[in-house]
């Protein structure tokens, strides 16, 4: 899925109508839309299964040495979900710098300057995780500019839209950018934490084409692959979702009272700078120092160093 790879696919397969994911009215806060003429959408098994969707139409339709480059460190489950799918070109690129508490994005540039043509690389929409550190707008400009010179394909992990500024807006800023500048991505988006339906197991796949020709043939594929993966998700999460995203302000001021009650808390103060909304990241803590506040402090959180505001 290099710029024309999505395009070639359209010419193998057989389109097939489909009727398009709800779409957000508008307001002056809530998110543009995707371009509906340019994206084949399919709902998924949260942003885990929407993951593996998009990674099993990487390995069809490309090849299972398609590289994937994920950022240094990531959400452990992706390196599971990229296995599973048969993609055996498993990279890294730097993000985070421990000696700064922020990104790397000077080493993440370098090192994504160095994939190949056609390689996919897997970005956090917003609030990074494990980190909670995120690229500034200039830095993401930056990232869409190596992004296209290098034709890479750029997968958008979307997990937790509303919980890093607290603006649904503003956390889909660098998915807009990318999408905007016309290039060729795909977007696992969850509605299981900014609509309180984690058990539900609600969520999307975008795959966002350059043009609109190849879109029905995409969208066509991809049901394909859901129907032998597992036939169909269940629907009443997903109505539920609908009838949110199809109100006049949608989901807006989700998380605003989250981040403010994180950012009033004096615990947050230690934070790494940079860190957003419900999660941060203490990358220079050592697995002892987790032990210790579990056994004196009852305070539970990841080997990774991940704190969760709930713990505070």
């Amino acid at each position: 899925m290099t710029r024309n790879t999505i395009t070639s696919t359209s010419r193998r397969t057989e389109s097939q109508r489909s009727t398009s994911c709800p779409q957000n009215s508008s307001s002056e806060k809530i998110p543009r839309p995707l371009p509906k003429k340019r994206v084949a959408t399919v709902q998924a098994l949260s942003g885990t299964g929407a993951l593996r969707v998009g990674l099993e139409f990487i390995r069809t339709f490309l090849s299972e040495q398609t590289p994937v480059y994920l950022p240094d460190p990531t959400w452990a489950n992706h390196k599971n979900i990229i296995r599973r799918a048969g993609l055996s070109g498993m990279k890294s690129y730097r993000y985070f710098n421990k000696k700064t508490n922020g990104v790397d994005i000077d080493g993440m540039l370098e090192d994504l300057r160095q994939a190949s043509a056609g390689s996919v690389v897997l970005l956090h929409g917003c609030a990074h995780n494990p980190t909670g550190s995120d690229p500034s707008p200039e830095e993401w400009q930056k990232v869409l500019e190596v992004v296209k010179a290098q034709n890479l394909i750029p997968f958008f992990d979307n997990a937790y839209q509303g919980f890093a500024s607290g603006s649904l807006e503003q956390d889909a800023y660098s998915v807009q950018l990318f999408v905007e500048a016309g290039v060729d991505m795909l977007i696992s988006q969850s509605y299981a934490k900014n609509m309180g339906m984690y058990s539900g197991r609600v969520g999307a796949l975008s795959v966002v084409c350059a043009t609109p020709e190849p879109v029905e043939a995409v969208r066509s594929q991809l049901k394909g692959i859901i129907r032998a993966m597992y036939s169909n998700p269940p629907v009443h999460g997903a109505k539920v979702a609908a009838k949110i995203m199809t109100r006049p302000r949608g989901i807006c001021g989700v998380g605003e009272g989250t981040c403010h009650h994180v950012r009033q808390n004096p615990a947050h103060e230690g934070a790494a700078e940079g860190d957003f909304g419900e999660a941060g990241y203490a990358g220079n803590l050592g697995p002892h120092y987790v032990a210790d506040w579990y056994v004196q402090f009852h305070r539970h959180f990841g080997q990774a160093g991940r704190l969760h505001s709930g713990e505070l």
